[in-house]
């Protein structure tokens, strides 16, 4: 590579529409070009969460659910991704966005080398035994991009050389909307049903915040909430699309980010609090995982643990619109400085850099 020439980059994705594939890749394609960095992304033809196809059928379940059906399709995943693993042998760096095959290690060490690792969830966790396989892939990479100190230290005792690189949020693009007048107060929720779980036990709270005959829950998502003591009328249900999501966050008055205890939410990178942020509108989140990094321990979001502390923050909020405009403008001033595209696709350009040397 000449002094002159960009950095070859291949980056080997996890899917067209994988949330993690368009925030810690796809969006900074153009922004590291800029910083001499020529990325060519390999998507994975088929999504690598995806599962079994047909699984559910009652009248396939057996077959689709079998050991052999299982391996068959993670054969088929990886099959599809071997000419991703080719082209990086023509590149000055590998960028593994997560392992190739959920929970296990597989053709990692196949792939061209230096490797950066990228990793933004606790993946370690997604089954058991699966410890052992992303200790295997993250020493067989030269560095490690991990999306919280969590996720960071966890890299870091398995042997790794690791940067701390949080997920970024399009600022151009998630922005603040047309003032909201005369509308009733509107909280709100988006992100994927895998995560739904943490907004339906959080129902207590929104029974009582949602008692007044003015206030809505919003949720955007891929499938609906299972919500059973709330009125239907206070539930405004946007099935989830690239298209709609910045408007389905712009009409909310406050987000939420309830995250459930454990290991897994410790290594979650605050994305839909972000997302909050970066359109200004106020947020209550769960104090774990980057969330209180990203609400800056209370001056850009409010944190709420338990059940008082959630009914308190959104009260609060509900009652106060000039300081839910002021912790709005806080959020949006901190993410545009901090998880902006500009300002992680420096981190990323400076990681990219430091492993191809």
């Amino acid at each position: 590579m000449g002094a002159s020439e960009p950095l070859r980059v291949v980056a080997l994705t996890a899917g067209r529409n994988t949330p993690s594939r368009r925030y810690r890749v796809a969006q900074h394609v153009a922004a590291l070009a800029v910083h001499g960095i020529a990325v060519r992304e390999h998507v994975a033809p088929i999504p690598r969460a995806d599962p079994v196809p047909g699984r559910g059928d009652p009248a396939t379940s057996r077959f689709r659910s079998s050991t052999s059906m299982k391996a068959g399709y993670a054969a088929c995943k990886l099959a599809a991704q071997l000419p991703g693993v080719a082209a990086s042998h023509r590149a000055d760096v590998t960028w593994l966005q997560k392992e190739l095959l959920p929970g296990y290690a597989t053709l990692e060490r196949l792939t061209g080398s230096p490797r950066v690792f990228d990793i933004d969830d606790a993946v370690w966790l997604i089954r058991p035994g699966s410890e052992p396989h992303i200790a295997a892939v993250v020493r067989s990479c030269d560095l490690v991009m991990a999306g919280n100190d969590y996720l960071a230290e966890w890299c870091e005792s398995r042997g790794a050389d690791v940067r701390v690189v949080p997920t970024a949020v399009d600022t151009d693009r998630w922005q603040p909307g047309p003032a909201r007048s005369g509308e009733g107060f509107t909280i709100g929720w988006i992100g994927q049903h895998s995560n739904l779980g943490a907004l339906e036990r959080l129902e207590p709270v929104l029974t009582e915040v949602l008692a007044d005959v003015s206030s809505t829950l919003v949720v955007c998502s891929d499938r609906r909430p299972r919500l059973t003591r709330l009125a239907p009328e206070r539930v405004r249900f946007i099935s989830w699309s690239e298209r709609d999501e910045v408007a389905a966050v712009q009409a909310m008055d406050v987000g939420l980010m309830p995250l459930e205890p454990g290991a897994w939410a410790e290594g979650k990178c605050s994305m839909k609090l972000l997302q909050y942020l970066a359109c200004g509108i106020p947020a209550v989140a769960t104090p774990t995982g980057a969330n209180r990094r990203a609400a800056a321990d209370g001056r850009a979001s409010l944190l709420a643990t338990d059940h008082g502390q959630w009914i308190d923050a959104i009260t609060s909020l509900r009652e106060d619109p000039t300081g839910r405009a002021r912790l709005g403008a806080a959020g949006r001033a901190r993410v545009v400085e901090n998880y902006s595209v500009t300002a992680v696709s420096s981190q990323i350009a400076r990681t990219l850099r430091d492993a191809a040397r």
